[in-house]
């Protein structure tokens, strides 16, 4: 069972993006506070992060700079799918210098963020 780690400031979205997941069977740990789950991240080892672009304390991409310049082999590669309202080119492009697994738009439906999260897996641990 993977074990997801989903990145939002929206406690709803977090909790319908959970109970889309576990209903998979994913194991899910949820964080509202992006300078929190990076610190969370050392301890739970996700499998995949689900990350929200714009949040107010640390955005996506600033945090996934962060997670990639840490010291922790076992974290700092951990793949990422990039969750945003209002994706532009420019963006899309700068993440994917970084290693971004994939992006999402939102708003998604469960079926298509699900889905996402499994291709995104698959990509990751065919390397």
């Amino acid at each position: 069972m993977s074990k997801i780690m989903v990145v939002d400031d929206d406690l709803s979205v977090l909790e319908v993006i959970k109970n889309a997941l576990t209903r998979k069977g994913f194991k899910v740990v949820t964080n509202d506070n992006p300078i929190n789950a990076l610190t969370l991240i050392l301890y739970e080892r996700p499998d995949l992060i689900l990350l929200d672009y714009k949040m107010p304390e640390l955005n996506g991409l600033e945090f996934l700079l962060k997670l990639r310049a840490s010291n922790y082999p076992k974290t700092m590669l951990t793949p990422v799918l990039m969750m945003s309202a209002a994706p532009t080119p420019t963006l899309i492009n700068a993440l994917n210098s970084i290693e971004l697994v994939d992006f999402i738009e939102k708003p998604f439906v469960s079926k298509e963020l699900v889905a996402g999260v499994e291709s995104a897996l698959k990509r990751f641990k065919a390397r």
